[in-house]
């Protein structure tokens, strides 16, 4: 961005010491149409970057409000990962417990302004795709499974033995209104605690939870400082 405006502010001045330099033998014309076309496009990259700034801010409010209720899960005895690393992309979360092994996607989205804000921040979700007040998707919910199949690929090799690795989705700050029970399980995080109590059958001994965490950290361990920047 600073780039950008450092550049839009003094591109005209030197386009204005061209024209001095040339004696002004060149139209001022075709100055002034070099300049709009440039000043057009740096608008347009400032603007694009702004909304990505914004964007980036708002996922990365998403991810530390939905780690910050996962990790109340500790007390529950779970294991808790954040931004684990995989194969070109990231697992915003990691769950590991009696209850089985939990990829996590959240997904962070700016509520509507205007109008009934307890209407613009409710998501309904059939089972297979996410109804916002604005639009539909189902981007999440494959995400989530992709991320799941991948770790329970690369946790089944990595521990020797079949793992599965159960897909799920966080929407922070939204309420999620369920019109099917099938699907992949989508809660605002704090509505994770109460879903993973309800699973009173256990899916994992104490000692294959121990092997899939040391796993698990091993990797995040594997993984160098600089890969971050």
């Amino acid at each position: 961005l600073t780039a950008y405006m450092m550049a839009a502010s003094t591109f005209p001045l030197i386009l204005y010491c061209i024209y001095l330099i040339g004696g002004g033998k060149v139209t001022p014309i075709l100055f002034v149409m070099i300049g709009a076309g440039f000043a057009i496009l740096w608008t347009w990259k400032v603007l694009t970057l702004i909304k990505r700034r914004r964007d980036l801010r708002l996922g990365l409010a998403g991810e530390m409000a939905t780690g910050e209720e996962l990790n109340r899960l500790m007390f529950d005895g779970y294991h808790v990962y954040h931004d684990f690393p995989a194969d070109r992309f990231n697992i915003d979360h990691i769950l590991v417990g009696p209850s089985g092994v939990f990829a996590v996607e959240t997904k962070a989205r700016s509520k509507g302004s205007r109008g009934n804000r307890m209407a613009e921040a409710k998501v309904v979700y059939d089972g297979e795709k996410l109804k916002f007040p604005s639009w539909t998707t189902t981007q999440p919910i494959q995400q989530a499974k992709g991320q799941a199949a991948w770790l329970s690929k690369w946790l089944s090799g990595a521990v020797g033995d079949p793992v599965q690795v159960f897909p799920m989705v966080t929407i922070p700050g939204w309420y999620i209104e369920r019109k099917s029970p099938n699907g992949v399980p989508v809660f605002n995080p704090k509505e994770v605690k109460a879903y993973l109590d309800g699973k009173k059958e256990a899916v994992l001994s104490e000692n294959m939870i121990k092997r899939i965490c040391h796993q698990l950290e091993q990797k995040c361990r594997d993984v160098d400082l600089w890969d971050w920047y």
